[in-house]
């Protein structure tokens, strides 16, 4: 069972600069799962809503925008992108697999 649950999921760990406002420089780290068990990730739609699972994981980390500075805009907006970066080679990874199952059942 652990297995599946493993092969099921994606891990995107990103490493997030706090908001430019706060005085010292301050990283975290987090990490946020993707579940795709279920997902058709060799069809268009498929991969489409694995995307979309992703633009929510990494909403939920960096957060929604909201009225305040150019500053924190700016800032949950490297957010953002840093944390789509750092889950890229896993995304690549897990949709090679899809592909490769998909290629041998033909």
């Amino acid at each position: 069972m652990t297995g599946y649950f493993v092969r099921s999921m994606v891990t995107a760990a990103m490493l997030v600069s706090a908001v430019p406002a706060l005085a010292e420089a301050t990283f975290w780290s987090a990490q946020v799962k993707v579940d795709y068990s279920g997902l058709n990730l060799a069809s268009p739609s498929g991969r489409q809503a694995f995307d979309h699972r992703i633009d929510a994981a990494i909403r939920t980390m960096c957060g929604a925008p909201v009225f305040g500075t150019r500053d924190e805009a700016e800032a949950l907006q490297a957010c953002h992108v840093e944390a789509r970066t750092a889950a890229e080679p896993q995304v690549k990874a897990v949709l090679a697999r899809a592909n490769m199952t998909m290629a041998s059942r033909n």
